[in-house]
């Protein structure tokens, strides 16, 4: 009877299952895992967000949600494949610094199933300013130090200048590996003021950043120093590609003298002066007047004998006074040996001999050496010429100017102020 009864009440188990579809055992519910995502990326990226379904079922929706004060709030939507994967980019606070919450959904049977959330952190890629000077002299080169943040070598940072109320961009410098760069604030380098600039930068996704304004104050005259691997026999104390115009020996009368220094001043052009002691003692030429009005003035011996026919101490007396001590000298006639080089080191003075030599105390006309020096100085060059020559007055050197800039050559500026005694360099 026991038996007829048990049996009795699984034939009943069996057809309610049949008839009410209820489970004979409990079904797993559906689960949403997230299979991939960035958790760092740089401000501007959009990264995906890749997860699943299981089990699959394909076409149902799918959607990302972002941690938004105090509740999850719909992001972007999709559908799910046939394995059940779906991608969706993640793009709330794209443009925004800072760490993200999210999480993935989808909607399956009327019912919403989540996975666990996750974080994406947008890194800064902004241009900070490491070091820069606050003052440079007229002339100096000068450069910001700079860093993009989180974004290594490759990257173009600029010079922006506040110029009339609005900001100009300039030179602009490329980050190494360490994701620094070295750019140049050459805005305004030749003339003293106060001047604002930034740092600008645009990361790989279009975001654009700038530092805050800084003030570099350009004051005085610098003078490079050459150092000795640099330093060129022929260019002697210049470090630009503009041409100088040097002069050696003695004008006729220190009133032509002035008159063609004060004609070169006004063309804002900038001679070397190379005179001898003896011319200095007879009274026609000024060395303090030269300076005084932009030009530089060197040695050029004290009477003018070819120094490789001297001693050691017969070339000493040459290269001192009265005669210019300074930091150039041109030996007469170019000659020089291991003796003379030894004399002018000891006085401090390097040789400076030229490049273009017009060949003017052959009595060529103003005209020829003008046409001369314009066809063959390149830019850099030092050319030879001789106060008491007929290269050395106003028309003469304004011609050269002109003609050399017909070219796209320019001439040694003249010095803003009283040319130094003794520079490391000329101010070209």
């Amino acid at each position: 009877m026991l038996k007829r009864f048990r049996l009795a009440l699984t034939v009943v188990a069996v057809l309610a299952t049949t008839l009410f579809g209820l489970p004979q055992s409990a079904h797993a519910a559906p689960t949403v895992t997230l299979l991939s995502a960035q958790g760092q990326v740089m401000v501007g990226a959009t990264p995906i967000a890749k997860g699943r379904l299981s089990p699959a079922a394909a076409g149902l929706p799918a959607r990302t949600e972002v941690w938004i004060g105090s509740r999850w709030s719909t992001s972007q939507v999709g559908t799910t494949g046939t394995d059940g994967v779906f991608s969706l980019p993640l793009t709330y606070g794209r443009t925004t610094v800072g760490t993200y919450s999210f999480r993935l959904a989808v909607v399956s049977g009327g019912s919403t199933y989540y996975s666990n959330a996750f974080n994406i952190t947008r890194l800064p890629t902004n241009v900070v300013v490491l070091s820069a000077p606050g003052s440079a002299s007229v002339g100096q080169r000068v450069t910001a130090r700079a860093d993009v943040r989180n974004l290594g070598s490759g990257r173009t940072v600029t010079a922006q200048w506040l110029v009339n109320g609005q900001w100009s961009s300039s030179a602009s410098a490329t980050t190494n590996a360490a994701g620094e760069a070295y750019v140049p604030l050459t805005y305004g380098a030749n003339v003293a003021g106060t001047y604002t600039w930034r740092l600008a930068s645009t990361n790989p996704y279009g975001i654009r950043s700038v530092t805050r304004a800084y003030t570099l104050v350009r004051q005085g005259v610098y003078i490079p120093t050459i150092p000795s691997s640099q330093y060129d026999l022929r260019r002697g104390p210049n470090t630009t590609n503009r041409v100088i115009l040097s002069y050696d020996d003695c004008p006729t009368s220190l009133t032509s003298f002035r008159a063609t220094l004060l004609a070169a001043e006004a063309a804002n052009i900038g001679l070397a002066l190379l005179p001898t002691g003896d011319c200095i003692t007879a009274g026609r030429f000024d060395a303090a007047f030269a300076r005084a009005h932009g030009h530089h003035v060197f040695n050029h011996s004290i009477s003018h004998p070819l120094l490789t026919s001297l001693s050691y101490s017969g070339v000493l007396y040459q290269l001192g006074a009265p005669g210019v001590v300074t930091t150039y000298g041109r030996p007469p006639y170019g000659g020089y040996n291991s003796t003379v080089a030894s004399a002018y080191a000891a006085k401090g003075m390097r040789i400076w001999i030229w490049d273009v030599d017009t060949n003017d105390w052959r009595g060529k006309s103003a005209s020829e050496v003008v046409s001369y020096t314009v066809n063959v100085a390149g830019p850099g060059d030092s050319v030879l010429m001789h106060m008491h020559w007929n290269g050395f007055n106003a028309s003469a050197i304004t011609g050269i100017q002109s003609g050399l800039a017909a070219r796209g050559i320019q001439l040694c500026r003249n010095f803003p102020g009283t040319a130094p005694v003794a520079p490391p360099s000329m101010w070209c």
